[in-house]
């Protein structure tokens, strides 16, 4: 199977299976990003990143 994501014009991602396309999109993401790790736990929890509070 081929996977392919197209975000835009200059943005898109082919993986040969589901478990590659999220590694690809997780390699996207920085842990030392606040914005990232918003994005991720509201993409996770099915909420908007509003709702999110991270306190470190």
């Amino acid at each position: 199977m081929t996977i392919f994501l197209d975000a835009d014009d200059r943005h898109w991602i082919v993986a040969r299976d589901r478990k590659e396309l999220f590694d690809l999109l997780i390699s996207q993401l920085s842990p030392d990003l606040l914005g990232d790790l918003y994005r991720l736990a509201a993409a996770a929890l099915d909420c908007e990143e509003d709702s999110i509070v991270i306190i470190e």
